[in-house]
């Protein structure tokens, strides 16, 4: 990885708070093709030119937003990479003046600005506080500091629970751009929820009540599916309290 050179890369003024995102919930699946797939081209342009690892910043999408341009959340994160314009006001100010753009949240939003600040961002963290780490990178991008202590999300979630669930989307995203995506499921099988919160929904749509949002690392059985309806594919589970509903498969892996 080259060096950093002050004048491309601007670090923080002062380092993001603690768990300033705040992640999309996941309800979505594309068969066959992870929903960040759409975004490959521009990923891997953007990695080529700062020396980030595509797979790497794919696996942090696919957590953060799953592929989704997300409007701002009450933490101020917007996009694609869930960008905090408040925490890196001079690296988002520098790229959309590269870009030609005013430095406001709609341009920060824009997929192309978005994925720029979140490559430029992660390469900061690994090339200076975590002394060349990617993991260590992905935990910051996350918490802000290097090495995981157990510290929490609004949702539960750790940053070891983080760093983890990047490796693991590493994976898959290595698989889907092989051609070869993960094992179909089916009932009888018991899967784990591997991004989350997951929406747990009363029928195999967009449409169905929203139950309940299981956390990461929740056990269930699949009891039905998978049905395709609104471009996603859904199965049915139940949980070991006995509890039912659909959920998006993309966001479950088999144990």
């Amino acid at each position: 990885m080259d060096s950093v050179n002050a004048s491309q890369l601007i670090g923080p003024s002062v380092p993001p708070p603690p768990f300033a995102r705040s992640r999309a919930t996941s309800d979505r699946d594309v068969a066959g093709t992870l929903p960040t797939a759409r975004w490959r081209g521009l990923i891997d342009q953007i990695c080529g030119t700062w020396g980030v690892d595509a797979i790497r910043i794919e696996a942090h999408m696919l957590l953060e937003s799953a592929g989704v341009d997300l409007d701002p959340n009450s933490a101020g994160a917007v996009g694609l990479l869930q960008i905090i314009p408040a925490v890196w006001p001079e690296l988002c100010a520098a790229v959309c003046r590269k870009h030609g753009l005013v430095n406001n949240l709609e341009s920060v939003r824009r997929p192309e600005i978005n994925i720029e600040i979140g490559v430029r961002e992660l390469k900061w963290w690994i090339q200076n506080d975590c002394h060349g780490s990617e993991d260590g990178g992905s935990c910051a991008y996350f918490s802000g500091h290097c090495v995981p202590d157990g510290s929490k999300d609004d949702f539960g979630t750790t940053d070891e629970t983080y760093v983890q669930v990047i490796r693991q989307n590493m994976e898959r995203v290595r698989l889907d751009r092989s051609g070869h995506p993960p094992t179909a499921m089916k009932a009888g099988d018991r899967v784990v929820v591997r991004d989350g919160p997951l929406r747990r929904r009363s029928s195999p749509s967009l449409q169905g009540a929203i139950l309940d949002q299981l956390p990461i690392g929740v056990r269930v059985t699949i009891i039905d599916g998978p049905i395709k309806a609104d471009g996603f594919n859904w199965i049915k589970i139940q949980s070991d309290s006995n509890a039912e509903g659909w959920v998006a498969s993309e966001f479950c892996s088999l144990v």
